[in-house]
């Protein structure tokens, strides 16, 4: 009877979800940006099976309320419908520090879980949570003090992430992050509070896969930046008669383009594409390169192994979480390993037990029901 009690207050006390969306990011620009349909997937989820009440809050003006018809469950909330939106980005980045105290007399929820999706912006929900005193969770998808390090920033930039990385540890109930090497790291790094720190991965839609659809060619997804190293994708690939499909776009387009040309490296530039393309799309190739620098819990490259094909990786900590080598994908060494051949060698090969293991792995630790329990696992800590 206790129990029962027990656990019907949480469900109570679980009602209002308030989601801060990433610093100057609105709906809009996940519809621009083919995020759209992904990224409120999780958030549909919890809606409908666990019964919460689902608040957006966006960086968008009154445009974001358009898409209120395909996301019913969830009550968006536009800040520049209801404060000033500067031309000038110092001034909007000053002017956020006060959006967490006018925001409570908007937002007049009862018992409301707060939650970034990204560390980025956390400051504005931070604020927001001491003023009307509800709980937070601030949410990583991958550790901005070690990706500036790894970007060679200045010691400035760093320190600033450094502080906000701990100002989040300080104020929030638990601190999410989506790898087990940012985790350590962090764990490492010369913080306070770090026993809030709590991994949960990215998730991935997991649907039963046609292990015998014929399957060809290679699929690359990334922003084309510095960052996706896709320039030593093209010269792997130099003179070869493989063809690579390329999705994504950047600042890089034009000099990848130009490389390729000039490299005779057959790529196909399909620019970007919409979440549920993008899984149409590499459901039908046999071959997924990733050639990241470095990486945090790549979705593209779980949503990969999800989806049949054969995953092949460069070596670091971040993946080496992911992929065991021969067992559910292939870890390469840039300094070593040649892709195209590597290539030959595989369509020797019988990767039957491959593609399963990668579609079991991210089944077992990555779909969307396996981290809706536990985000809602940790609400429920969070509630005490």
């Amino acid at each position: 009877m206790y129990l029962f009690i027990v656990d019907a207050l949480v469900n109570i006390t679980l009602m209002n979800i308030i989601l801060f969306f990433t610093y100057g990011v609105s709906l809009k620009n996940w519809k621009s940006s083919g995020l759209f349909d992904r990224e409120i997937k999780l958030y549909k989820h919890l809606s409908k099976h666990h019964d919460l009440n689902i608040t957006f809050v966006t960086y968008g003006d009154e445009g974001d309320l358009i898409y209120s018809d395909e996301i019913p469950e969830i009550e968006i909330v536009p800040l520049y419908k209801y404060f000033k939106n500067f031309n000038n980005k110092i001034l909007n980045l000053f002017y956020s520090l006060f959006i967490g105290f006018k925001l409570k007399t908007i937002l007049k929820k009862e018992k409301s879980l707060i939650k970034t999706n990204q560390l980025w912006g956390s400051w504005v929900a931070i604020i927001f949570k001491i003023v009307t005193n509800n709980l937070l969770i601030v949410r990583t998808g991958y550790d901005l003090i070690s990706f500036k390090k790894k970007e060679n920033k200045s010691n400035f930039i760093i320190f600033f992430y450094y502080l906000l990385t701990q100002l989040s540890l300080i104020f929030s109930n638990f601190y999410l992050v989506s790898s087990k090497a940012d985790q350590e790291f962090l764990m490492n790094s010369k913080l306070v509070h770090k026993k809030k720190i709590e991994l949960m991965p990215n998730w991935v839609s997991v649907s039963q896969i046609n292990y015998d659809s014929p399957r060809k060619d290679i699929v690359a997804v990334g922003r084309l930046e510095h960052q996706k190293n896709f320039e030593y994708l093209i010269k792997s690939f130099a003179n070869s008669d493989k063809k690579i499909n390329l999705v994504g776009d950047g600042t890089l387009k034009i000099k990848l383009q130009m490389m390729a040309k000039n490299l005779n490296c057959n790529v196909n530039f399909l620019g970007k594409m919409s979440n549920i393309d993008v899984l149409g799309l590499i459901a039908k190739h046999k071959y997924y390169i990733l050639t990241s620098h470095y990486e945090g819990n790549p979705k593209s490259l779980l949503e990969a192994m999800s989806a049949g094909c054969i995953v092949i990786a460069p070596n670091n900590k971040n993946i080496a979480e992911i992929i065991k080598n021969g067992f559910n994908g292939f870890i390469y060494s840039s300094e070593i390993d040649d892709l195209n051949k590597l290539i030959d060698k595989l369509d020797s090969m019988d990767l039957f037990e491959i593609k399963k293991n990668a579609f079991e792995y991210v089944k077992t630790n990555n779909s969307l029901e396996k981290i809706s329990e536990k985000e809602v696992e940790i609400y429920k800590k969070a509630l005490g």
